[in-house]
């Protein structure tokens, strides 16, 4: 079930429809009440409106924790860049319907298996409050965007992902680097890893990526 909050009723019906059309089942309620009524049973929520909530940092804070890690999108006129850290996704109302539910559901089913918090393999450390990554204890010089991939596949360890999915689950903006541009930022993850000593590496396997041990070579003489 999809929890829509807003504070206009005609605005928040509409992404019901939009739902049902969908065959996904959602509530409503006013912003002021959500915090009241949210909970676990609740897949994702969708905040409709730039001026559904006064502090959205805060609100979205204590929200989160009501619904177990599920993502939170906004559906907004202005792409603010002030709040773009604060949800998972933001859509303009002209484009969101399907290709919001379709990354509410798959970054759902992908944190229902991990949800977002600290991640750490053995001396290998991705904590989430960190801008870099750190191997025991030393900092890996990973940018923002590698550390950011680096902890989407530490949080399926040892399932691998295609690389959109690896994207979804590392960026919880729009503002995702492409394709190729990713598969760059993981040959760099995997070469600081290695100079650092790590036997883990983001190998890839078909159109999969996950983070592996490098297989020890034992010659026989």
């Amino acid at each position: 079930m999809i929890l829509i909050i807003g504070r206009s009723l005609d605005a928040m019906l509409t992404a019901k429809d939009i739902l049902g059309y969908m065959n996904i089942i959602s509530d409503t309620v006013l912003s002021k009440d959500a915090l009241a009524i949210a909970g676990e049973r609740h897949k994702g929520v969708i905040i409709v409106g730039r001026d559904a909530l006064i502090s959205p940092e805060e609100y979205v804070r204590e929200l989160r924790g009501q619904i177990g890690g599920a993502p939170v999108f906004a559906i907004r006129e202005d792409l603010n860049p002030e709040v773009f850290d604060v949800f998972d996704g933001i859509y303009p109302p002209s484009v969101y319907s399907s290709r919001l539910v379709t990354d509410m559901m798959r970054l759902a089913e992908l944190r229902a298996v991990t949800p977002p918090g600290r991640y750490r393999l053995g001396e290998l450390d991705a904590d989430s409050r960190m801008a870099d990554a750190t191997l025991g204890g030393e900092p890996l010089g990973l940018t923002k965007t590698e550390a950011m991939i680096l902890r989407a596949v530490m949080a399926v360890y040892p399932e691998m992902l295609s690389i959109e999915d690896i994207l979804r689950l590392a960026f919880r903006t729009g503002r995702q680097p492409e394709s190729s541009g990713a598969r760059t930022h993981i040959c760099s993850i995997n070469r600081k890893l290695e100079q650092m000593g790590s036997q883990f590496q983001i190998a890839s396997e078909g159109e999969g990526y996950s983070l592996s041990e490098k297989r020890i070579r034992v010659s026989v003489d």
